[in-house]
């Protein structure tokens, strides 16, 4: 729990969307990298990333993804 910690209050400078399982690189400030393996799945999302703007990334299913706003 403590390297999730390290993620907190940084900024995303980038994302890279790695085709065809959409496996993601997020790159933080600070050098700190996350990196995220998908389960390919046509009927679940992958994963969700919450931002502080009260928006969320969403992955999947399959291929598809969104930006939209949380609230």
């Amino acid at each position: 729990m403590e390297d999730v910690k390290l993620m907190e209050g940084l900024a995303i400078k980038s994302i890279e969307i790695l085709a065809p399982a959409c496996d993601t690189i997020i790159y933080f400030e600070d050098e700190v990298i996350l990196r995220l393996f998908s389960i390919y799945s046509e009927e679940n999302e992958h994963w969700m990333l919450f931002t502080p703007d009260e928006n969320t990334l969403v992955m999947g299913p399959g291929t598809s993804w969104s930006y939209e706003s949380s609230s």
